[in-house]
């Protein structure tokens, strides 16, 4: 019994991991993507666009999926979103772009998969967390959970690799002969690994007890609102700290050294990748270490510490130099809010899943986890995009908005003036990670 359960749980998470690749490879390779929509010139709003109704399509994902795994089993569900994944995978990396009828239409089928893609990754992270939670070991629920972060981070760093590939692969061969394609449709054939790992899944103990009694069929949604409120409230309060952090140290901060401090994409990448194994140590490190303290002692630190280091850190990344020092100075920040966020996301994982009682699990959890993602990643690629548009660096911003509140200075007049001016940013650099 305890070989099976190690193997549905790296099941679990391995599959995770390769859909993680499968969600965010897009974004490293915008470069090519964006041909589709409309050849050389893309209006990046049409791009954040995209990015937005992949966001939003998660909760709605969330409450369906969420529902589905209460009432028919976990398994089956994993199972599903495995599949699904890989096919909408594969779609966008078909989408034609040569002249015809279906090529005119090539931006609404990206988006279409694209938010597909989102409901159905924001579903699977949940009930993966869940079925890990339920599958753990006795004192060893916040260690398994955190692989469910872990898995997340395994992915994109896989992603990494993979574009610091075609970062290297001059454009006629990577657009003009559609190279782009190729991450996309191998990334899709990884459903057929996912397919293999999840079919051996011992189902959740949790549910099968639930079966047993005749009561796993009842209406999820219904009892959610009748007994949870205050834990949906509660979960919803505590998710944006995750999507805060990513979209200003994970995202903005990176994609800043690129546009303003002129770090080349490559370095950029390598950044990216030493930040994902980071997070993915200080995460397993988190889930452990609240299961020996308990969550909240872990959730605590994890957001005070980001609280009291995030300013600190805008401030060290912030400043042009030579090339090294601003490698360096990145490094160096990416390494301090590693270590609150992967404790803090560590923790959470099984907080989580503790919140709801087992009838609700994963249609409480995936509703509220994916709604508050949501609302954070809707907001933060357009104010990504007003900053970058403008050349106003984070801590210029509220430098300014602080003058103007002290009414010292006209905001944003001579910092429009004293920030270096480039041409309007090209598409991969505003929103390629």
């Amino acid at each position: 019994m305890k070989l099976n359960k190690n193997k549905s749980f790296w099941a679990a998470v391995i599959v995770l991991a390769l859909e993680s690749y499968d969600y965010v490879i897009f974004l490293f390779l915008a470069r090519g993507a964006h041909w589709v929509f409309l050849g050389h010139e893309l209006d990046p709003i049409l791009f954040l666009l995209n990015v937005i109704l992949g966001f939003t399509a998660r909760p709605i994902g969330g409450l369906l999926f969420g529902v589905l795994a209460d009432k028919w089993g976990r398994k089956p569900l994993l199972m599903s979103t495995t599949v699904l994944m890989g096919i909408f995978t594969l779609v966008i990396g078909l989408v034609p772009f040569s002249k015809g009828f279906i090529a005119t239409n090539a931006a609404f089928i990206l988006i279409v998969f694209k938010a597909l893609q989102g409901a159905i990754f924001g579903s699977d992270f949940i009930i993966t967390n869940t079925y890990l939670s339920e599958i753990a070991s006795k004192g060893k629920r916040g260690f398994y959970c955190s692989f469910s972060h872990v898995a997340q981070e395994i992915g994109t760093l896989l992603a990494i690799f993979v574009s610091l590939g075609f970062v290297l692969v001059p454009d006629s061969i990577f657009i003009n002969e559609q190279g782009w394609r190729i991450p996309f449709i191998s990334g899709s054939l990884s459903m057929f690994l996912g397919i293999h790992l999840r079919y051996g899944l011992l189902e959740s103990p949790n549910y099968l007890l639930l079966k047993s009694k005749g009561i796993a069929h009842s209406n999820p949604l219904t009892n959610l609102f009748k007994k949870y409120r205050i834990q949906v409230l509660k979960m919803f309060l505590i998710i944006p700290v995750i999507g805060i952090n990513f979209y200003f140290f994970r995202v903005y901060i990176l994609n800043q050294a690129n546009v303003l401090l002129n770090i080349k994409v490559e370095l950029i990448l390598i950044l990216s990748s030493l930040a994902c194994i980071a997070n993915m140590v200080t995460a397993a490190l988190g889930g452990y270490l609240s299961d020996l303290v308990g969550r909240k002692p872990i959730l605590i630190s994890g957001a005070m510490g980001i609280l009291l280091f995030s300013w600190p850190t805008l401030v060290l990344v912030n400043h042009p130099g030579e090339v090294h020092m601003v490698f360096i100075r990145m490094l160096v920040g990416q390494l301090i809010m590693a270590l609150f966020a992967g404790l803090y996301s560590g923790a959470i994982s099984s907080y989580m899943a503790e919140l709801f009682g087992t009838k609700v699990r994963n249609t409480g959890a995936a509703l509220t986890y994916n709604l508050a993602i949501s609302l954070i990643s809707g907001v933060m690629p357009l104010l990504n995009l007003y900053l970058f548009q403008g050349r106003i660096g984070i801590v210029n911003l509220a430098d300014e908005i602080a003058n103007w509140i002290l009414r010292k200075k006209t905001p944003f007049v001579r910092l429009r003036d004293n920030i270096h001016r480039k041409p309007l940013i090209p598409l991969e650099q505003i929103v390629f990670l």
